[in-house]
């Protein structure tokens, strides 16, 4: 069972946005295979709380009414302004099924052309969109950037070292 779980509210009437904002909610739906799309509620402090150690590549429980929903969070929708959750799309996972995920790079080591060359260090990637089944998907993905000796030096998704059952969906030589 997934460490990170939300206690989710239906959505019985129509609220607008300032009437949400005000009681702390963020309205949401819940689809995927097998079940009927469901609006729902979620509280703005518990979402934020449990989306930063989650991501989108946790599985989140939902409670809803004595039920318990494993899904990932699929897609946000931000205010441009202030970058608050405005809408959260949860994606219902069944057991055995692969999803795709956008999996976060996490540089580590020191690169030589940095560091003793004064290079600066482009990255054209910050996530990776995987495939794997929910429970095996990683929270990150480590990239030795050690390597990186010279100017002109380069790592591709094919360098990006991935957990047994889980596959790149982008070209290895990107």
């Amino acid at each position: 069972m997934s460490p990170y779980t939300l206690t989710v509210l239906p959505k019985t009437k129509k609220k607008t946005r300032p009437e949400l904002r005000k009681e702390g909610l963020i309205p949401a739906v819940v689809y995927g295979p097998g079940m009927e799309s469901t609006a729902i509620y979620v509280k703005e402090k518990d979402f934020t709380k449990v989306f930063h150690e989650a991501g989108m590549s946790q599985i989140i429980q939902l409670e809803l009414e004595g039920k318990t929903n494993p899904t990932l969070a699929h897609e946000l929708q931000r205010d441009p302004v202030s970058g608050r959750t405005t809408h959260i799309d949860f994606y219902h996972i069944t057991k055995g099924h692969k999803v795709s995920a956008a999996i976060p790079l996490e540089l580590v080591g020191v690169s030589t052309g940095v560091k003793d060359l004064g290079g600066t260090l482009v990255t054209n990637m910050r996530e990776l969109e995987v495939e794997g089944l929910p429970d095996k998907l990683p929270a990150s993905l480590s990239l030795d950037i050690s390597s990186l000796k010279e100017f002109g030096d380069e790592l591709t998704v094919g360098d990006i070292s991935l957990p047994e059952d889980i596959k790149a969906l982008a070209d290895p030589s990107l």
